[in-house]
């Protein structure tokens, strides 16, 4: 691993929730001036091919970048259309009787990603109608 490829992992680590690849080219130029926005990129697709990091779309279409579940069985997330925020869902996305009709009907789960697009209620915190 080179020693960009190295910074740019440990700005994605320190990351608490998904991160955009802007940020993530911020931060790391705050280590090592040097670091291109192509070598972010880069490393974030690698990332996200190799099952580490799951690209998803947060709002206005803005492309935002998780972690996976470290078993590698998918990832989840609910965004808010109000705010923005984006809360990564923990735990197994399909339940076994799920997986089992998938089985049985001759697929073979590879990747599961689900988006949960809700309200937070911070529109009605802050005086509007919350949708």
């Amino acid at each position: 691993m080179t020693r960009v490829r190295r910074v740019i992992c440990e700005v994605i680590d320190r990351q608490p929730g998904p991160v955009e690849a802007e940020r993530v080219l911020r931060e790391a130029r705050e280590i090592d001036g040097l670091i291109s926005a192509s070598s972010v990129y880069r490393t974030l697709a690698s990332l996200a091919e190799g099952g580490f990091l799951a690209g998803v779309k947060g709002t206005e279409d803005r492309q935002v970048y998780m972690r996976t579940d470290p078993e590698g069985k998918g990832s989840g997330h609910i965004v808010c259309l109000d705010c923005g925020k984006m809360l990564p869902l923990s735990g197994p996305l399909l339940d076994a009787d799920r997986v089992r009709q998938l089985q049985q009907a001759g697929f073979r789960p590879e990747q599961i990603q689900i988006r949960v697009e809700a309200r937070c209620g911070c529109s009605r915190r802050n005086g509007g109608n919350g949708g």
